[in-house]
């Protein structure tokens, strides 16, 4: 991965232990079979008006990215990766996600774009070739209830055969992947049919990837690196 270019963290402008307390762990409710921990904690506001509302904070520096996955197949295609996977917090559905995880975990100086490369490698099995980024800064999800930030990027990789490296809580939740052509993401046609069918077979697709879609779409740095693979 010497080809990932540098990428400042996502860094939080507050601390959410000024204005909240603590009152329960999120990951031990999620998943309480493997016992997986995490840094994640529900808050429950100090502020009267906010009672009704628990928040869930994660740490400073702490960050997570979402990553389109771009490779080409045998047969010259471009594809990108995607990752099935059920989620204990939508009671067991299977959702279709871009590969994405947590970056700047426990104070590592780890960056947005390294974080991607890493979890393509781990989710994926595939070789990052180049991380390009695809925002000028990170994005808040539902800053109604957490404080959490999101970065995106396009990722360049090669299907080098490697096994996949998963996560205890991945293996828990039957992680797995589906090649999808690139064609079928970038055109809005093909796209809704494509989310269509997934309904159809009872899978969820996560917000990550029409958001990926209208971030490449248009994006001449993104359309340099992917026509470059052409």
């Amino acid at each position: 991965m010497n080809n990932i270019n540098t990428f400042s963290k996502s860094c939080l402008n507050f601390k959410a232990n000024d204005f909240m307390s603590p009152s329960s762990s999120y990951a031990d409710k999620i998943y309480p079979a493997n016992g997986e921990k995490s840094k994640t904690i529900i808050y429950k506001p100090k502020a009267p008006e906010a009672q009704h509302k628990p928040f869930i904070s994660w740490p400073d520096g702490t960050g997570v990215v979402h990553a389109l996955t771009l490779f080409k197949n045998k047969s010259g295609e471009i594809m990108t990766r995607l990752v099935v996977q059920e989620r204990p917090a939508m009671g067991g559905v299977k959702t279709i996600e871009a590969p994405a995880g947590k970056y700047g975990e426990h104070g590592s100086n780890e960056t947005a774009l390294e974080g991607a490369g890493r979890e393509v490698e781990e989710e994926t099995g595939l070789s990052p070739i180049e991380v390009v980024p695809l925002s000028p800064a990170p994005y808040s999800t539902s800053p109604g209830i957490t404080n959490e930030l999101k970065d995106f990027a396009l990722v360049i990789a090669k299907d080098e055969g490697n096994e996949r490296e998963l996560t205890e809580s991945e293996k828990a939740q039957k992680a797995e992947c589906v090649d999808v052509p690139l064609s079928t993401i970038t055109d809005t046609n093909k796209f809704l049919k494509w989310q269509t069918n997934m309904k159809d077979k009872g899978m969820v697709c996560n917000i990550d990837i029409p958001v990926l879609k209208g971030l490449i779409n248009g994006n001449p740095v993104a359309e340099k690196h992917i026509d470059a693979m052409a």
